[in-house]
């Protein structure tokens, strides 16, 4: 199976509808995921392996993933970012980081509102990315800040709005080197927010959703808040530096202001 470039909430949703259905129709014993054009996967995509690998090993059958886009001998381990949120499972962002000096007086905003399904959860992450290319992230930077931003929307469409349906407002801001992004809904909130945001927790495990959104917004945003009211909605607030590199001036001569030999 080639499940394609992105997966997240919608594409594995399909993904899962169309393997029940050839389970259905036939007993094969063998799934193989291949990987190789596959350039973004949210917890959706990884609750959605595991899901079917627990069904295809309950008929005695097997399941393998194929040529990442690491192309590492560990796998999965090696896919970029999964470092970061091993880390933060384990010990809940505890890593070093070496802030720099970025140039002042940079200021944006964004708005944007729209309707809560899954469909929409491409269109979001990609037009955050966008307006955040204007602080020049790298690649990892800005596929931390897509995987962040699609996990919060997913979590509003099918925790907040049980798939019922709603409205999402995502507001962006940049402030100097800082992004911040805050995504609300006004669905049906959460009694005990650290609960939810427990790793492995989930509010439907009747589901194949893996329970790790909020994990994957601490492990590739350097912030997170979450507020949430039972009957009156959640918002989720994140915060990312972006590190830019140090600009050098050179000069004739060396530190003392003697030529260089």
């Amino acid at each position: 199976m080639v499940p394609g470039r992105e997966i997240d909430h919608f594409q594995a949703e399909t993904i899962i509808r169309y393997t029940e259905g050839l389970l259905r129709q036939q007993c094969f014993r063998l799934l193989v995921f291949d990987l190789a054009d596959t350039v973004f996967m949210d917890s959706a995509g990884v609750g959605m392996m595991i899901g079917l690998y627990r069904e295809i090993r309950a008929w005695g059958g097997a399941v393998y993933i194929i040529r990442m886009q690491s192309g590492g001998s560990e796998g999965f381990t090696e896919w970029p970012g999964c470092i970061k949120l091993f880390r933060v499972m384990k010990m809940k962002r505890s890593f070093w980081q070496q802030w720099k000096e970025a140039e002042p007086g940079m200021r944006d905003e964004m708005r944007l509102t729209m309707n809560a399904i899954a469909e929409n959860e491409y269109f979001a992450r990609v037009t955050v990315a966008a307006f955040s290319a204007k602080m020049d992230p790298t690649m990892e930077e800005l596929s931390d800040i897509k995987t962040a931003v699609s996990e919060a929307v997913t979590n509003a469409v099918v925790h907040g709005y049980d798939g019922k349906g709603g409205s999402v407002e995502i507001r962006a801001e940049i402030q100097d080197e800082w992004l911040e992004v805050e995504i609300e809904d006004e669905g049906i909130g959460m009694d005990d927010v650290g609960q939810a945001m427990e790793p492995l927790y989930t509010s439907r495990p009747e589901t194949n959703h893996a329970g790790m959104g909020f994990t994957f917004m601490e492990a590739f945003m350097d912030e997170l808040e979450v507020t949430s009211t039972p009957g009156q909605g959640t918002k989720v607030k994140m915060r990312k530096k972006i590190e830019r590199p140090a600009v050098l001036h050179s000069k004739k001569g060396g530190p003392s202001g003697d030529r260089c030999p």
